[in-house]
């Protein structure tokens, strides 16, 4: 009888509301904590524990809810009992169990005895077409009486479904391992465990039935790289292996029970709970390649069920480890280099580029392995004319092993026999440091990433080890400027008569390794555009910082034009500090309309010169093309008169008097229709205005000169100047 969890609480009601009811002390309910692990398809078990106190009482309902994800198309059967065997003579059984999911309720009419008591519950799950594994199973329930309602009780163990066979398989393998020709070694160490809730033994198949496969998935496949394999079998006390077979790599190797036959009596059957620890050894043949892999895969046939129902498991498990086999020598090379901060390495000891390379004998055998000699090559595009010497010293007792002053092309390996050895014991390591120490003569620009091999003899044999590759290119650089470059902005155009050009930006910085300031002197400067503006049609090239500060400036302009141009000392404003910047910028202001040509070209070719620790440089920058115009003057006037708001007076003999003020007002007119942007008086007593119409008073009177001068847009100018006669005050004669 089955019914939904809202009518039997109804019906509690109803039942609690009879007169007839007895009223007793509500039972306790307390989980067990039953553990039964792994669940397999038809197993019967009893999945939870529930401990009754203060007995005597009769549970009429029971709500089943399975928190797990198994469902009803996974469990056959839910069975109540008062004993650890519920299935062998139930209280109830329950086998509709759609929705178990969401919660069942179920009739119980389960009096329970006075005192202490137990009751459990149990599942049957269905075959092995009906789960995948992976399910579980997580019950929590409820008791429904006339007189209480229990709380929830939630399994505190929850189950797992899992195809029979071994429930738990781990892998045990131990970390990376290298293997040399010749040696040998365990690749695969495994465990293969029963964990369920049935009590059903296991049993690996006698006879010629194959029971232990054993595959490499790594690349060593050929018979070349693996000479042969034993497997070991350790089932309780007893142990037993294959004794080496020869690897064939083609297929999976195949081991049958009677392939364990080392004089041990390996026992077929596993009991209940028990496990086989299975260890794989693979032997390297001495043609073995080097790099080549071994991972390697066990696959174990056991059976498992009841007596005349058995079924037949086969379970695998891949080694967690990749195992390579490598050439005696160095099994590992690797760098350990601080790189360059500022990617620039100069001229002068203390300024090498510095590679670490750190080498170890990780294998087998208990051979030691001396290190003899170095293979070098660079990545780059350096050359040996841009390096002045190479040494190679040990860092930990920074003795010098070679030094190498002479060389060949270094875009190839070249090999280098140290002149002392150094010996680095068996599963040790040790680094060395190679310096590059660059040349006085360096190209400029050029790139170093060495690459480097160590020589390492091991057994009377010599090998290459590792390349090992410099993490960085690394620029070469003569003392001074790390960069000098030329600035997008400003970038060519067109040039006018009477203009100050700011004609080009350059940054300059200093990003070395050394602690030494630059200093900028002198900057040479060329025209090199076809069609050149004439040195007459320049008056002034300045050199400022990026304040506006004066580093050099020149009103001689006569080699502009020459293959030498023209060289402005630049002996102030000129220090940059050890890893900063700076900015050149360059103006050149141009003659005035009647003295210019239309058409004339500027392309400035710039030589910046620097200093550093007494070592010097230099480096070219070629700016845009700029093109000159003619900027015709701006045509001023202006006109005087007594201010509006002057005091009157008696007429005055000459223009004005020392009492009036006087109001200017400026016009000017501009032939190529630019703006008037600044307007400029002079009025001939020492003082000016940069109103368009100023004010101006004369105290002591007198004749003045007086000049507006207007600079339009493009920044050409013009000048007009007016006279002007002021009367002074009278003369007082003086009180005697």
């Amino acid at each position: 009888m089955r019914m939904t969890i809202r009518r039997a609480l109804a019906l509690a009601l109803l039942v609690v509301g009879a007169a007839s009811m007895t009223v007793m002390a509500a039972p306790t309910f307390t989980d067990q904590g039953l553990d039964k692990g792994y669940l397999n398809p038809t197993d019967e078990v009893a999945v939870q524990e529930i401990k009754i106190g203060n007995g005597a009482s009769t549970i009429g309902w029971i709500s089943i809810r399975n928190l797990g994800t198994a469902d009803g198309g996974n469990i056959a059967e839910i069975v109540i009992d008062n004993d650890s065997d519920p299935f062998t003579d139930p209280l109830k059984s329950y086998t509709s169990l759609t929705g178990i999911r969401t919660g069942l309720l179920f009739s119980l009419d389960y009096t329970v005895p006075s005192g202490t008591s137990y009751i459990w519950i149990g599942v049957k799950i269905k075959g092995a077409d009906h789960v995948t594994g992976g399910e579980t199973i997580q019950l929590r329930v409820r008791f429904y009486s006339g007189s209480y309602t229990s709380i929830y009780i939630t399994d505190g163990k929850a189950e797992e479904i899992a195809e029979a066979g071994f429930e738990e398989i781990e892998d045990n393998t131990t970390a990376t391992t290298y293997f040399n020709p010749g040696g040998s070694n365990i690749v695969q160490e495994c465990t293969f465990t029963d964990k369920d809730g049935n009590d059903n033994s296991l049993h690996i198949p006698t006879g010629a039935n194959i029971v232990v496969r054993v595959e490499n998935l790594g690349s060593s496949e050929e018979a070349t790289d693996i000479a042969q394999v034993r497997v070991t079998l350790d089932i309780g006390a007893s142990s037993s292996n294959t004794g080496w077979e020869t690897w064939t790599p083609s297929s999976p190797m195949e081991f049958s029970y009677d392939s364990f036959d080392e004089g041990n009596v390996l026992p077929n059957t596993i009991p209940d709970d028990g496990s086989i620890d299975v260890t794989v050894e693979m032997s390297i043949a001495a043609t073995a390649r080097d790099q080549r892999t071994i991972q390697t895969r066990v696959t174990l046939l056991v059976s498992e069920g009841e007596a005349g129902s058995e079924e037949d498991y086969v379970q695998a498990i891949s080694s967690t480890v990749i195992h390579t086999i490598r050439d005696q020598g160095f099994e590992e090379s690797v760098d350990s280099s601080d790189t360059v901060a500022s990617g620039v390495v100069s001229p002068g000891e203390g300024n090498e580029l510095v590679q670490k390379v750190t080498v170890t004998d990780d294998d087998q055998n208990g051979d030691n392995v001396t290190a003899n000699a170095i293979w070098i090559k660079n990545d780059g595009t350096a050359e040996w004319a841009d390096i002045e010497k190479i040494v190679v010293k040990r860092t930990d007792t920074d003795t010098t092993l070679h030094t190498i002053t002479t060389g060949t092309d270094l875009s190839a390996w070249q090999r280098f026999d140290w002149a002392s050895t150094w010996a680095i014991d068996d599963d040790g390591s040790g680094t060395i440091a190679i310096y590059y120490e660059v040349a006085a003569g360096v190209t400029p620009g050029r790139t170093l990433r060495p690459v480097v091999k160590i020589w390492g003899s091991e057994d009377g044999t010599n090998y290459e080890g590792d390349e090992v590759r410099y993490p960085d290119y690394v620029e070469l650089r003569p003392h001074g400027l790390e960069t000098v470059k030329k600035e997008p902005s400003p970038s060519g155009g067109t040039a006018y008569s009477g203009q100050r050009l700011f004609a080009q930006k350059i940054k300059c910085d200093d990003q070395d390794e050394d602690t030494d300031k630059v200093r900028i002197n002198p900057v040479q400067i060329k025209n090199n555009a076809s069609t050149p503006v004439t040195p007459d049609e320049i008056t002034k090239i300045e050199v400022c910082n990026l304040a506006g500060d004066i580093l050099g400036e020149t009103t001689d302009l006569t080699g502009i034009n020459d293959p030498g141009g023209v060289t402005i000392s630049t002996t102030q404003n000129n220090e940059i500090p050890d890893n900063g910047e700076m900015f050149l910028c360059l103006y050149v202001t141009f003659a005035g309309p009647e003295d210019v040509t239309a058409g004339h070209r500027l392309q400035l070719d710039i030589t910046v010169f620097s200093e550093e620790d007494g070592h010097t440089g230099s480096t070219l920058v070629s700016g845009d093309t700029w093109t000159l115009e003619i900027n015709h003057r701006p045509v001023p006037n202006f006109t005087f008169a007594v201010a509006a708001t002057a005091a009157a007076s008696i007429g005055p003999k000459a223009d004005f008097t020392y009492e009036q003020t006087i109001q200017f007002t400026g016009t000017a007119t501009d032939p190529d229709g630019d703006e008037i942007n600044t307007w400029h008086w002079d009025f001939g007593d020492e003082t000016a205005s940069s109103l368009q119409n100023p004010t101006h008073i004369y105290p002591n009177g007198g004749t003045f000169d007086v000049t507006l001068t207007v600079t339009d847009a493009r920044g050409a100018t013009g000048s007009v100047t007016k006279e002007i006669e002021v009367e002074g005050p009278p003369n007082v004669a003086p009180v005697i």
